[in-house]
Parts: C-alpha cells; sequence; structure tokens
C-alpha cells in the first residue's frame, strides 16, 4: 500500500477489494488513484511471479521485496496489472488452503531475539505459516529470563543486540542450558564466521533457508 501511495498524488485515495470469488485463493486489490509504477518495477513483478525460484529483484524496494517472498514462500504472490491509461493496480493473492498444522499442543515454539521490528514480524508471518508458534524479543537479556521459565524448541538471535550481544547470549546458553546449544542460530548480515561450530543464517533469507536452519520437523 504504501508502494502505491508513494506513487499517486497527495490528494488521491487508495481503493482495497478483497476478491474471494475463486475458493482456492483469495485475492487482495489494491487500487492508487492516479498511480503509476516505473516500467521497470511492474516488469519485475512480473518476472517474479513467472520464475518463482529467482530471487526477488533488489530494484523494487524493501517493501514489494519481502511482500513478495512472503506472498510466494505461502503459495501466492503479488502482480502489478496496467490499464491502457497507465493506472495501476496491485494484486496479492494466496491460497485459501492454511499451511501445515501440528496436533494441539504439539507445534514447536521458536524464540526469536532481534531489535528489528519489521524482522521479527517477518519472520513471525513465515513460521507461524508453518504452523510453528513464535515468541519475540528485543534484546537477549529478555531471552535470558523467557528462557529461564518457558520451553522453546528453538531459539534466533541477531548478532548484533543493544546491550549483551548475539555471540555473548549464546556462551550464556551454553553455561545455564547445554541441551539448548545446538537449538539456537545466529543471524547477521556482515560476513562475520563465528566458526563451523555455531549455527549461523546470514541475511537476508527467505523461508526455506529459515526452515532448514532451524531443522524443525515440519509436516508437508
Amino acid at each position: 500500500m504504501l508502494t502505491l501511495a508513494d506513487a499517486m498524488p497527495s490528494d488521491r485515495t487508495l481503493d482495497l477489494r478483497l476478491d474471494k470469488r475463486d475458493r482456492r485463493s483469495i485475492k487482495l486489490r489494491i487500487r492508487g488513484e492516479q498511480a503509476h509504477l516505473p516500467p521497470a518495477v511492474v516488469s519485475a513483478l512480473g518476472q517474479a511471479q513467472h520464475d518463482r525460484a529467482a530471487p526477488m529483484d533488489p530494484g523494487l524496494g524493501l517493501g514489494l521485496a519481502i511482500a513478495g517472498v512472503l506472498l510466494r514462500d505461502n503459495g501466492g504472490g503479488i502482480l502489478a496489472e496496467q490499464d491502457a491509461t497507465g493506472q495501476i493496480d496491485l494484486i496479492l493473492s494466496l491460497p485459501a488452503q492454511t499451511g501445515p498444522m501440528f496436533q494441539d499442543g504439539a507445534a514447536p515454539v521458536v524464540l526469536v531475539v532481534d531489535d528489528d521490528h519489521l524482522l521479527c514480524e517477518t519472520v513471525s508471518w513465515m513460521l507461524s505459516g508453518q504452523g510453528l508458534g513464535v515468541r519475540t524479543t528485543r534484546t537477549a537479556e529478555d531471552a535470558l529470563r523467557l528462557l529461564s521459565g518457558t520451553h522453546f524448541d528453538d531459539v534466533l538471535a541477531d548478532l548484533l543486540l543493544p546491550g549483551m550481544d548475539g555471540l555473548a547470549f549464546l556462551t550464556e546458553v551454553e553455561r545455564r542450558w547445554p541441551e539448548m546449544a545446538d537449538h539456537l542460530v545466529l543471524t547477521t548480515g556482515s560476513d562475520f564466521d563465528p566458526g563451523p561450530d555455531t549455527r549461523l543464517l546470514r541475511k537476508p533469507f527467505d523461508r526455506d533457508q529459515l526452515m532448514a536452519a532451524l531443522r524443525l520437523d515440519v509436516p508437508r
């Protein structure tokens, strides 16, 4: 929505319409009055939908790229439709069926530790779409308090955190709960290499890479 809002005059409106006529999918059509996107963006969205294995074009911008990855990872997609006047509609689609679910009380729960609110929301979306439970917190100190009283099947922690960093957090987890050491994955957007004994997931990552790093037994 922000992408279209930025591409239209300030005195115009956005129109959102939910289309559930096809029971196999749900489509959200977003129309920005007098919104015009660059042809390269329209083309990149079409290419991403055509070649679903290809990475999202970073030229789409952060918002569209993240939305595209989330939708595609969950069996949907995002397209831009343009009429003869140049009017643009963004169409977001998802299958009507939910992701794989676990039996009551059996879903693994992942603790996500990152001070980036957008990343926490993105990871929560990816994991909950697979039927997993998710808890998020901003600091390693809060994560230690949670771990002391709550069971988590895996922990995903950023390397750079306010206060105690990811490596110090890993060391403290190993000291307090040795059995959890192999269930902690560090994330980073840098080239830092903590060594072969540390599970590391480099940013940016998609849902498949995230699930592979967590090694959780998820029904397909």
